[in-house]
């Protein structure tokens, strides 16, 4: 036990292993179930999985010791943050050793799955007896050893040590993309691979690298990514601004392409690693660095610092139009600057022509007939699903993944997270719908390489558009309804966790509920009754955000009574965290209350006038903060229709009071930076505002 390892994980609730640590003069950090994870998690580092004696006390013996198969699989899958470390340990480490396993055991079981890349490096320690049916049992999940705990010791002793990072082109955290390395494929596509990088994303790389700059594969979108290398050639940073749908892997992988033939080295983050700290200091000296992160919410905890360590890095970040205003602010406190926005939504005419030539030699002229001259890459691919060639295709080839359960469950809930832009570990899938998804698609392993995009730490979609597509056209609103409610309390078990914040905050947003369930009947009656299965749950209840999206749904329905009141208890769950910010509540909030006084009609006095006073106020001061006017815009547009049905209800001190807010609000729009405003419609607004001050004479 003197060696250096990543980290050791025991169900044992003895300290031998401390012990034999200062035994050896070496120390050993120790933590159990009970305690929060460090920020600073030492390597050599023990966690006591089923609780730790040395931590033991008549207070923590609730948290701290896991008794029996039940209460284990309860607390620990569901419940402890450290579950999460393990995962995240386990896709770092280089190896994998279970020492001592049994059948039996459900509390290793439970951490284990049948991932081809995990188990090739998985290894079970038996003792020195050769149990053929045990090696047979765990074939899926690893390589039985039949050494004892003396053979480990001396195959420990004997095998080279593991070296520090100090090749760029292999690192952990960072995946290094090199086109030249890549370019390994020998024929042309076929059209069936062209039909499946559309209909389902299976994109391969080295085939892109190996057509540009032909248009075989995939269009080269040439004027954006010119768009792109020139932001970064005078910024620091690129935003690339991409709806759902809108090829944004491929489009980052065009990206680095280009740049590769500058002379950039491109590198994608993949996560936190051990060896995150000797990675940066080597990319400190890489030359000409560029940093892609496909995801924000990957990026948020870490871009920031390698942005101060590395300062000739430029970092090209890939960011949700739908997110961008509304988390604005976290890139101006994350992204390095300068930087500067690209939207990559649009396909220009070259690109339009050049993508309506490759459908017609992959064999799909007839179901695409892309009239327009401009049109985003999602509404292409919306069409392409619509011709029943497409339909077809999916109905066959997936017909033994549709009429499977367990199959079903685990294609709901991946197409859901994708469609969503969230992503979730494996073990995640398998805590919400009961089965481990690698088994259960091991026997159509064809599908799943089509559809799923599988790692040692990945089970997801390729595609977002076509889960958007299938979840509409092949689940039903019960299935989806119960896969939400489930998804939603697991990752509520989790909310510690940034990444499972954001994804029980997407699940639970009316606007994501609605937009998946809008073409079935009574959609919004679904998405009341999904939120009201949820607010039992106290980890739920307790979320400012639930109540929030709760309100927006009532207020869809013209419950207007029960949307306010909601409202009130979203600022109460906020009062009760401190620092949190109300934007998002605030913009709702006037929202509720220019419909409830709308609803009132005419004749009688407006009878929440101070408190809409103050809203304005509020909003005015929200429009001169840059990371927080997107919240205010759009609502101000509803102040018009009041003011038309009501402007009589008014006293005169009212409407000057009125005229004077809505005037500073017109002003402080007109001042926004002309980008800006075309970007988010803001004129729209002001012109709005400035109809209702004529409407108050």
């Amino acid at each position: 036990m003197a060696e250096t390892w990543l980290r050791i994980y025991s169900t044992n609730y003895d300290d031998a292993a401390e012990f034999q640590h200062l035994d050896s003069g070496r120390v050993l950090s120790s933590f159990d179930v009970s305690q929060p994870i460090p920020n600073r998690f030492p390597k050599n580092s023990i966690v006591h999985l089923h609780g730790s004696i040395r931590t033991l006390t008549p207070e923590n013996i609730t948290t701290s010791l896991v008794l029996g198969e039940t209460s284990y699989i309860r607390q620990y899958l569901q419940k402890s943050p450290w579950y999460n470390q393990f995962q995240a340990d386990v896709k770092f480490a280089s190896k994998l050793i279970v020492v001592g396993y049994s059948l039996s055991d459900y509390h290793i079981s439970a951490l284990l799955m049948e991932n081809p890349d995990l188990a090739s490096k998985t290894f079970f320690v038996q003792s020195n007896r050769v149990d053929p049916v045990f090696s047979r049992r765990t074939s899926s999940y690893g390589t039985a050893l039949f050494i004892g705990v003396k053979g480990l010791a001396e195959a420990i002793r004997v095998l080279p040590r593991p070296a520090k990072p100090s090749d760029v082109t292999r690192l952990k955290s960072f995946k290094y993309l090199d086109p030249l390395r890549d370019n390994k494929a020998v024929r042309a596509p076929t059209a069936n691979e062209v039909l499946e990088l559309l209909i389902y994303g299976s994109f391969n790389y080295a085939r892109c690298v190996s057509t540009l700059p032909e248009q075989t594969y995939v269009i080269s979108r040439e004027k954006e990514i010119r768009d792109v290398v020139t932001a970064l050639s005078e910024n620091r940073s690129a935003i690339i601004d991409s709806r759902l749908g809108n090829g944004k892997t491929i489009f980052l992988h065009l990206c680095f392409i280009e740049l590769a033939s500058q002379g950039y080295n491109c590198f994608l983050f993949k996560g936190f690693g051990p060896e995150i700290d000797a990675e940066i200091d080597l990319l400190r000296h890489a030359p000409r660095p560029v940093i892609i992160f496909d995801q924000f919410t990957m990026a948020q905890d870490i871009i920031a610092r390698l942005g101060s360590e590395i300062p000739a890095a430029k970092f090209i970040v890939e960011v949700r139009t739908s997110i961008l205003e509304v988390r604005y602010h976290d890139l101006l406190d994350s992204v390095p600057r300068p930087f500067v926005r690209v939207g990559v939504n649009k396909l220009s005419p070259a690109d339009v022509a050049a993508f309506r030539e490759l459908c017609r030699k992959a064999g799909l002229a007839s179901g695409v007939s892309i009239s327009r001259t401009t049109v985003e890459m999602r509404d292409v691919l919306l069409e392409l699903f619509e011709s029943e060639q497409i339909k077809d295709r999916i109905r066959n080839e997936l017909s033994s993944v549709f009429s499977n359960e367990p199959r079903r469950k685990v294609l709901l809930l991946t197409m859901l997270l994708s469609t969503y832009q969230v992503s979730a570990d494996p073990s995640f899938i398998r805590t919400v719908t009961g089965v481990d998804p690698y088994h259960e698609f091991k026997p159509v392993q064809e599908i799943a390489d089509e559809v799923f995009e599988l790692s040692a730490d990945a089970f997801r979609m390729r595609s977002s558009i076509f889960s958007e597509y299938a979840v509409r056209h092949f689940m039903t609103p019960n299935e989806i309804a119960d896969c939400v409610v489930s998804a939603a309390l697991a990752a509520a078990e989790r909310k510690s966790s940034r990444q499972y914040r954001v994804l029980m905050s997407n699940l639970l947003q009316y606007s994501n509920l609605h937009e998946t369930l809008k073409s079935h009947k009574n959609a919004s009656f679904i998405v009341l009754d999904i939120y009201e299965r949820l607010r039992y749950d106290e980890r739920i209840n307790d979320e400012p955000l639930f109540w929030l999206q709760y309100a927006i749904a009532m207020a869809e329905r013209g419950r207007l009574l029960p949307a306010r009141e909601f409202i009130k208890t979203a600022y109460d769950r906020a009062a009760d965290r401190p620092g949190f910010q109300t934007y998002q509540i605030d913009t709702q909030a006037f929202r509720i209350l220019l419909l409830t006084e709308i609803d009132e009609g005419p004749g009688k006095a407006v009878a929440h006038f101070d408190e809409i006073i103050k809203m304005l106020e509020l909003f005015d001061s929200m429009l001169n903060e840059e990371s927080h006017r997107s919240f205010a815009i759009k609502v101000l547009e509803g102040i018009s229709p009041l003011i038309d049905l009501r402007r009589g209800d008014f006293s005169s001190g009212e409407k000057v009071a009125l005229a004077f807010w809505l005037s500073r609000l017109s002003a402080t729009l007109s001042r926004l930076p002309a980008d800006y405003r075309a970007r988010t419609g803001s004129d729209l607004t002001r012109a709005a505002i400035d109809q209702a001050i004529r409407l108050l004479g």
